[in-house]
């Protein structure tokens, strides 16, 4: 009797304790615009899925807000792998090597009636492609305007 009487109460208070943490997340759903994507460091990931483990795969689908069930899923099986927060590449092609952005600059300031394409033009004769392009991008981050 009394054993019962502990787990009711205890039963009571964390059904008190989720209701007002739902509370707490309608209050913050409220104040994050609609389809606003919320960027999660590897570290909250982690304490997800975790916390979702509990829940079961099903009802996570269900319930889940931050991500969908299947992505928090992915992300749990990520860390019993110890895959979930190692270093990725960053987005985009690698950098022109550093000589060739010098000659680049260099070209541009030597010779400042030619534009993108009349470097890449020569560069080309010299055996190092490179798109008009990507010489703007080195010229802007230089501060260099081309021809």
């Amino acid at each position: 009797m009394i054993a019962a009487t502990i787990i009711a109460r205890q039963n009571k208070f964390l059904l008190a304790e989720n209701a007002f943490q739902r509370t707490e997340i309608a209050f913050y759903r409220e104040r994050i615009p609609a389809g606003t994507s919320l960027r999660l460091t590897d570290a909250w990931r982690k304490r997800f899925a975790r916390a979702a483990a509990g829940v079961g795969w099903k009802r996570l689908g269900e319930i889940a807000t931050v991500a969908k069930g299947a992505t928090i899923r992915d992300w749990h099986r990520l860390m019993l792998k110890g895959e979930l927060g190692r270093k990725r590449l960053g987005p985009g092609r690698p950098r022109v090597d550093a000589k060739i952005e010098a000659l680049v600059v260099r070209m541009a300031n030597e010779n400042p009636t030619w534009g993108q394409l009349r470097i890449a033009g020569m560069l080309f004769m010299c055996l190092i492609a490179i798109s008009p392009r990507t010489i703007a991008a080195i010229l802007d981050r230089h501060g260099l305007k081309p021809a």
